[in-house]
């Protein structure tokens, strides 16, 4: 299995409560993980996000003070897997996103998102239509959404016939801020080696992932010929047999 990741990130500045985040734990699951298609149909991933029974409440506002998340996103920090951010601490918190992703294995694609047979596209839009950036959310324990993560589509013409799979999805919470040392003496954000403002850092919390080991499965089914196409069918050899009679039968004379 690769361990490359293919993200998308789905939503640009994105508001939270402040309630407690200490404990912030969903799932996610495949809402139709079998199924049986056509070889020229796009396969439409559709998942369920569910907030674990002991997780603490999620809420999804647009007024929130975003420095509210200032402790847990630290706490990113302390226990990120890179040694170098462990000693970080963010003293801002410019903006908060959300993330969804999908590690790169499985045969619908070649290289991740790319085919053949297939390619993969992010959608991130709840059933109902609504983008999951332009909605406020509020999830209680053990409560659910569920939305489009993306769709695979054929490539390359008609998928030849077999199952096509791929397993891990995540969802996440992006932090990004500045920390002390961001600043220079007079309070102002320090500037990189072209003029730039520094951009600020980033660190990620992985809210929900699918199991490693549940696989979202397509059965590709060759077409089977229309009553219609088998009688044009016979209709053609029959031609072609009479046809072949009478070029015979002129040799012969």
């Amino acid at each position: 299995m690769k361990s490359m990741y293919y993200m998308a990130a789905i939503a640009i500045t994105t508001l939270f409560s402040a309630n407690s985040h200490a404990e912030l734990k969903g799932t996610l699951t495949y809402l139709q993980p079998y199924d049986s298609i056509s070889s020229t149909d796009s396969a439409v991933v559709n998942v369920r996000l569910t907030l674990n029974d002991d997780s603490d409440s999620l809420n999804f506002t647009r007024s929130e003070n975003l420095n509210n998340w200032l402790q847990f996103a630290n706490e990113q920090l302390a226990n990120h897997w890179d040694p170098a951010f462990n000693t970080l601490e963010f003293v801002h918190i410019e903006h908060i996103y959300l993330n969804t992703w999908f590690e790169c294995s499985g045969t619908f694609t070649a290289s991740c998102s790319d085919g053949p047979p297939y390619n993969f596209d992010f959608n991130n839009q709840l059933l109902s239509g609504e983008e999951l950036w332009n909605i406020d959310l509020a999830l209680a324990p053990g409560e659910s959404i569920d939305y489009n993560f993306g769709v695979f589509t054929p490539s390359h013409g008609p998928v030849a016939a077999d199952t096509y799979e791929f397993y891990r999805a995540g969802f996440t919470l992006n932090f990004a801020g500045y920390t002390a040392d961001d600043y220079d003496e007079n309070g102002e954000l320090k500037l990189d080696e072209n003029g730039w403002t520094i951009q600020a850092r980033e660190v990620s919390y992985d809210l929900a992932t699918t199991c490693p080991q549940c696989a979202f499965t397509r059965t590709v089914v060759a077409a089977v010929p229309e009553p219609s196409s088998y009688a044009l069918m016979g209709l053609g050899l029959g031609i072609l047999a009479y046809s072949a009679r009478r070029r015979k039968a002129r040799k012969i004379q």
